[in-house]
């Protein structure tokens, strides 16, 4: 479970400090309508792939870490319960 929590969390909070200081960034050269517009794009873009790559990750490597703790905590359970009897 330390193998995917672990790096998870580690992604979850270094993506949320890129957003942060992607967000704070001020836009270099002249701040146009048109250079603002294109800015705040960049930005929305760059938070929907972060996002999308964090939520893939966590997709992707759910399904085996439910299977591996089922295993380890109701098999072995049940497996305890009948040597008792």
């Amino acid at each position: 479970m330390i193998l995917f929590f672990l790096p998870a969390i580690v992604m979850i909070v270094l993506y949320m400090i890129l957003l942060c200081r992607i967000f704070r960034r001020k836009i270099p050269g002249e701040a146009t309508i048109s250079n603002v517009n294109a800015h705040q794009k960049a930005k929305k873009k760059m938070m929907k792939k972060i996002c999308i790559f964090l939520v893939t990750f966590i997709v992707c490597w759910s399904p085996m870490q439910v299977a591996i703790l089922y295993s380890k905590v109701w098999l072995s359970r049940t497996q305890d319960e009948e040597v008792r009897f």
